[in-house]
């Protein structure tokens, strides 16, 4: 029923305690108005001082007359003991803010008829409550109820410091279903929650030793040690398989209490706060800026319990990522709508790839996995026809690749003619080489498999088809950790957890073996699923997870594997070509295209700021080039030596 005064004095409060609810809750913010001469209603919500004493109180008014005024809490039984006088009043609370929304307050006679609602209500649940009681705690104490929880609903203990001492928090998910106060020795656990919880196995002090029982609630010292270890392993896998950022693995530079915190969001456990400065939430999302990863992270802190989200600041920056992305995905859907009706009138098979595929099929919304681009997959015979789809729909090819270097580079790029910033850029594959560029071409996996083995996938207003969850676990790790390897993004791993989950047991795994292999993609799978592991807790099914116990991969992957983490994939691709001397002038035209491609790719990846500076784009492009291939490669040698 108290309240504090917010920086805008005597203009807005901020509510807390009990005996307006659920009228009002701790934490609404409310905006009072002085009354200035109009007359004080029945029914009023009013902002007092109370006569008994310096407090500050919101209460709704009862009863108005020349004696004065009488209030009552919409939750209490008890009209309040003082009567009140116009010196004693503030104002009346013309306006609630909970969160986001604005609430509406009724006043004077409907206010009068809410009251008399909410205290039935109140006194109903009372005397049902007092009723079915002992029925309720006798059903609690049999633990008939408790058999039915799913195994992988885990309830959590928190520890928080009050002023009055140490307070035990009992939390399902972001509810607190349950509390032990300082010096009490019973638990308060919300209705119908104790039907689900074992009493006998919670701490019973605030000073209680972690039992075998508690030690799955409360993060211990063990825990802790656990969660630096996972970090270790961590920045271990990474000193091959760079992560995104400049300088690569710059996320691992922040706090280890970040890190801590940022994985067991990504794991899905129940966070500690780190103690770290506003400087150091901000360089930590400066760090995961090129991952993508902020709309998941939004999902997941937003479901924590108060007391251990980021600061209000943070989650405001992670939410209109999340809300960038939702609008996004719906242009997205519209654009993808009118190209997959215009190849259907064409008769075009087409596959959707990467982000949008998996947006829609394995995320529960498919806002938290952004996207770039669309990636859309054709068979090579209707190649030219689909870009002539898109070419009718007012896109622009950058550069036709396919008739001239079809064996070397992988997809044609696409831009709206006259909305390109309201359209995403459309990247259209036509071969194996998209699926696996190494081995593709000469491998066993054949397109045409791949597209009798599609998978629906159905947003709100379209149904699309991708590949199976196999063949996209399989392409997602070759782009991961082979085509990226310097530049892995932590939305990548996500996608391997969540596919990988996805798999049935042990059917999908087994194949998942056999294919991995015979697409020479075994050492990709491999570390991916370890990647997902350390970040996303991702847990392989028995027998699957001995990667021992798995086909062993060929001499001719372990060669490319190696020669792929130690140099850039691009540099792989040349050797092979000039390994075969019949392809000597088809590398040489592919090479040509790829130092000097067309003007219109150019002005796209690097826009000059005029026309006559597209040289300088060119220049950009090749210094780039230089820096990835020779450069940085020559400084990581350098730095094996000395270590």
């Amino acid at each position: 029923m108290h309240l504090k005064t917010s920086e805008d004095a005597g203009k807005f409060v901020v509510y807390t305690g009990p005996s307006m609810n659920p009228t009002l809750k701790s934490g609404d913010k409310l905006q009072v108005v002085p009354y200035d001469g109009q007359r004080i209603q029945r029914g009023d919500v009013i902002a007092f001082i109370s006569p008994s004493g310096d407090n500050k109180v919101i209460h709704r008014v009862i009863t108005v007359d020349s004696q004065g005024i009488r209030t009552r809490g919409d939750n209490c039984s008890q009209v309040d003991p003082w009567l009140l006088k116009h010196h004693h009043i503030l104002g009346r609370v013309v306006c609630v803010q909970r969160g986001k929304k604005h609430l509406r307050l009724y006043r004077g006679s409907l206010g009068q008829l809410y009251a008399l609602g909410v205290r039935g209500i109140l006194t109903f649940n009372s005397k049902l409550s007092s009723l079915f009681r002992p029925l309720y705690y006798k059903l609690a104490q049999s633990g008939i109820f408790r058999r039915w929880v799913h195994p992988r609903i885990k309830m959590q203990v928190l520890a928080f410091n009050r002023p009055a001492g140490k307070e035990l928090q009992l939390v399902l998910g972001s509810r607190v279903i349950g509390r032990l106060l300082h010096g009490e020795d019973k638990w308060k656990i919300r209705r119908p929650f104790r039907l689900f919880v074992d009493e006998k196995s919670l701490p019973t002090s605030d000073n209680h030793r972690p039992n075998q029982a508690e030690s799955r609630f409360q993060k211990s010292d063990k825990k802790i040690g656990e969660n630096f270890n996972l970090i270790e392993q961590i920045r271990n896998i990474h000193q091959e398989l760079q992560l995104s950022g400049e300088p690569k693995n710059s996320i691992l530079n922040i706090s280890d209490e970040l890190l801590i915190y940022v994985t067991s969001l990504l794991r899905n456990e129940l966070p500690r706060l780190p103690k770290v400065s506003m400087k150091q939430w901000l360089d930590f999302l400066s760090f995961l800026e090129t991952h993508w990863i902020f709309p998941l992270l939004y999902r997941r802190a937003a479901s924590l319990p108060a007391e251990v989200r980021p600061p209000e600041l943070i989650t405001h920056k992670m939410r209109m990522r999340y809300l960038s992305s939702s609008v996004r995905y719906l242009h997205m859907e519209k654009q993808l709508q009118e190209i997959f009706h215009a190849f259907q009138e064409k008769r075009v098979k087409v596959r959707v790839l990467r982000g949008p595929a998996l947006a829609w099929s394995v995320y529960p919304d498919p806002a938290l996995r952004p996207c770039s681009d669309l990636d859309l997959l054709v068979l090579p015979e209707q190649m030219i026809q689909a870009r002539d789809v898109l070419e009718s729909l007012n896109y622009k090819c950058l550069s036709q690749r396919f008739e001239l270097v079809r064996n070397f580079f992988r997809e044609e790029e696409f831009i709206h003619r006259t909305k390109p910033k309201d359209n995403f850029i459309v990247d259209l594959h036509w071969s194996n080489w998209e699926i696996h560029p190494f081995f593709g071409a000469n491998g066993d996996s054949h397109l045409e498999e791949l597209f009798q083995r599609a998978y629906p996938v159905k947003s709100s207003s379209l149904i699309l088809e991708t590949l199976d969850p196999v063949d996209a676990l399989i392409h997602t790790a070759i782009h991961l950790a082979m085509i990226h390897s310097r530049d892995i993004r932590l939305i990548w791993i996500s996608d391997i957890a969540l596919l990988a989950d996805q798999l049935h047991v042990p059917d999908d795994w087994q194949v998942l073996q056999k294919r991995s292999a015979a697409w020479r993609a075994r050492l990709a799978v491999e570390n991916s699923l370890k990647m997902a592991q350390l970040w996303f807790g991702l847990h392989l099914p028995t027998g699957f997870n001995d990667f021992s116990s798995w086909p062993q991969p060929s001499v001719d992957e372990k060669a490319t594997w190696y020669h792929t983490i130690q140099s850039h994939w691009t540099t792989v691709l040349l050797k092979r070509y000039f390994s075969n001397p019949s392809g000597i002038f088809e590398m040489a035209r592919s090479l040509s295209r790829l130092l000097f491609p067309p003007p219109d790719i150019v002005r796209y990846c690097y826009p000059p700021s005029r026309d006559w500076l597209l040289p300088l784009s060119y220049i950009r492009r090749w210094h780039r080039w230089f820096r990835e291939l020779v450069v940085k490669r020559i400084s990581s040698s350098r730095k094996k030596d000395e270590s």
